[in-house]
């Protein structure tokens, strides 16, 4: 009689990213709770938990990446061609508000205003935030 060694075939399941941090955990919880009782857990099922908390890593990743991408806005530093004449720098803003230009900058946010481009804000958003701040 001849023995092979057989393996049982391979399931792929596609979790969205989101998902797979909170089902790492509840699967990693039960893993922990299972080897403190005295029992093992197979080889294959920690794997599977090690590609979850890999997703999940991965998926964090991507998010950080993209919300950072999302905040730094256009990789340029200067004001597009048509709207160099129609902005107003951060230290211009910080003059006409008597604050630091990170101050400026910070009273800006606060208020809702982005800038149009790095250290450029549109001449209304600046009139209004000063107008909101009760300076001239």
């Amino acid at each position: 009689m001849e023995v092979t060694e057989r393996r049982m075939p391979t399931i792929t399941v596609t979790i969205e990213g989101a998902a797979c941090e909170p089902i790492w955990r509840i699967v990693r919880a039960e893993m922990a709770r299972r080897q403190r009782d005295g029992g093992q857990v197979r080889p294959a099922v920690q794997r599977a938990v090690e590609a979850l908390r890999q997703g999940a890593q991965d998926h964090l990743t991507l998010v950080s990446m993209f919300a950072h991408e999302h905040a730094a806005g256009p990789v340029t530093n200067m004001p597009p061609e048509s709207e160099t004449g129609q902005v107003v720098s951060t230290q211009e803003l910080a003059d006409r508000l008597d604050v630091t230009p990170t101050h400026a900058r910070r009273l800006a946010v606060a208020a809702g205003i982005e800038p149009v481009t790095r250290n450029a804000w549109r001449p209304t958003d600046v009139d209004e935030l000063v107008t909101q701040r009760g300076q001239r």
